[in-house]
């Protein structure tokens, strides 16, 4: 139970495209709150066309942390994020101000409350070496396999295509004989406690969708194409973590000619709404999560207000 003393915390998540940004915005405008990124893709400065990130005018109502603070070519890790939050909330909490978690990515939120240890990233070995060749050799989605029958958790959050990843997380297992998600879910001593009030975006499947879809248009509309080709010009390798997001990865299969822009656009859509129900399968297993039902942007405003007013209600 939280103590008297822990950091009250707005949690807000849910799928992609079910509006949380939107919803997020007008509870901080409303409580006088800064919202802290809980986005895998948003973290990175070069990534606009096709992460959704908050727009100027979003940017101008509100504070927002943990956005455009790091480049694509560096390694960022779970760890990183876990750290820069807890000092980002923090921060928020000790200037009087209302802390507004807000994301899609799970396994940042589940790092940031439940402060469980991450394994720090290792140099790499011939156990790293000796995976890397077989996903060289066999394909990505070989490799996934070979994850999945030792450590089905972790291999149901990562993509087949993130190797790096799925490398990383082979390797835990060699080096420590347990998977990395067990590793990863003890929990440590944390010096900051909150108290979190968790709030979902629930959408009907096929307006979900059709958002979905919508978004894929747009960001390819948007420049995602001369974004992606702008970073190959820099040098920017196209095995980077920050390429394996949704969208770019499927842009680059354009790029090498594999196929035309009709169906790496049909291809984002697909792709993403199978991420989405991976996110909503990692969401649900959490009962805390107060789910508001969505059907329209009347609706996002609702789930705004409610979130204000239960907020209130708790202080």
């Amino acid at each position: 139970m939280p103590s008297d003393s822990a950091i009250p915390l707005i949690v807000i998540l849910g799928p992609t495209a079910s509006g949380k940004t939107e919803v997020a915005v007008d509870v901080a405008e409303a409580l006088g709150g800064e919202i802290v990124n809980a986005d895998s893709m948003q973290v990175y400065r070069e990534l606009n066309a096709g992460t959704a990130k908050p727009t100027a005018e979003q940017r101008a109502r509100v504070r927002f942390h943990l956005l455009d603070c790091v480049s694509v070519t560096e390694l960022y890790s779970v760890r990183q994020y876990q750290q820069m939050a807890e000092a980002a909330i923090s921060d928020i909490h000790q200037r009087g101000k209302q802390a507004i978690l807000c994301g899609g990515t799970g396994l940042y939120i589940k790092a940031v409350l439940e402060h469980f240890t991450i394994p720090p990233g290792r140099t790499a070995g011939p156990t790293r070496a000796r995976w890397e060749a077989f996903a060289r050799e066999h394909g990505p989605e070989a490799l996934h396999r070979e994850l999945a029958r030792r450590d089905a958790e972790s291999a149901a959050r990562l993509h087949p295509h993130d190797v790096r990843r799925v490398v990383r997380a082979l390797e835990v297992i060699a080096e420590t004989g347990r998977p990395l998600t067990p590793q990863q879910a003890v929990d440590r001593d944390p010096e900051i406690h909150y108290n979190a009030a968790k709030f979902g975006l629930a959408w009907p499947r096929e307006l979900l969708y059709g958002r979905i879809d919508r978004r894929a248009e747009a960001m390819v509309a948007g420049g995602m194409v001369e974004e992606t080709q702008e970073l190959l010009g820099q040098g920017v390798s196209a095995e980077t973590t920050a390429f394996q997001a949704l969208g770019y990865r499927q842009i680059l299969g354009y790029l090498r000619g594999e196929y035309d822009l009709a169906e790496a656009v049909r291809l984002i859509k697909r792709d993403t709404r199978r991420f989405a129900k991976r996110q909503l399968t990692w969401f649900r297993r959490d009962s805390a999560i107060a789910w508001l039902e969505c059907r329209d942007v009347t609706d996002l405003r609702q789930a705004a207000e409610t979130i204000v007013e239960r907020a209130k209600q708790s202080c």
